[in-house]
């Protein structure tokens, strides 16, 4: 079934959204991105891994919202902040440069963007932490209230993405080698 999702996604992709069914929008995406189930594995590898190392050495979760933004709150003097904060972005660069496929363009109205970021913001001030807190260390913890949060932010995303048509508005645009 995956090898007929990518043969209807490399046909659909000239489309024009409006004539795209959900689901070949949906295998669109995943051609577009190079999606393989490998990907996932090593991505929930690492980040299973980071989320072990991070309590067994401090005894702390893992929570970019909580280390990152004790930068802004203060706690800049604290060194592993700025080396976890420093880590994130030496990824990013490291992931462009070695999978550049990862990193697709996308095209999306500047309004949704700053509503995106201010709902995002104001659901970790909430919820007392991000999805990386809560979804990933807080839940490995079995932590009630992480799973309600993981429940609620999940749902809630579900929500507004299906009420304003967000995988219609948001058009992802992957760079062609030009052939010669």
């Amino acid at each position: 079934r995956v090898d007929v999702q990518f043969a209807e996604a490399e046909i659909a992709r000239d489309l024009p959204p409006d004539r795209l069914t959900s689901t070949v929008r949906y295998t669109r995406m995943l051609a577009i991105y190079d999606f393989t189930p490998l990907h996932a594995l090593l991505g929930g590898a690492l980040l299973g891994s980071a989320t072990l190392l991070r309590m067994w050495l401090s005894g702390q979760i893992l929570g970019v919202s909580g280390i990152s933004g004790g930068l802004v709150r203060g706690k800049g003097a604290e060194l592993h902040r700025w080396l976890f904060t420093a880590g994130l972005v030496a990824g990013g660069v490291a992931m462009q440069s070695v999978y550049p496929a990862a990193f697709g363009a996308v095209s999306i109205a500047p309004w949704r963007e700053l509503v995106s970021g201010l709902c995002v913001g104001l659901g970790a001030g909430l919820g007392n932490g991000c999805t990386s807190g809560h979804g990933i260390s807080g839940n490995a913890r079995l932590s009630v209230r992480s799973m309600a949060y993981t429940i609620t932010f999940m749902g809630s995303g579900f929500l507004v993405a299906s009420l304003l048509q967000s995988a219609t508005h948001v058009q992802v645009v992957k760079e062609r080698k030009k052939e010669e």
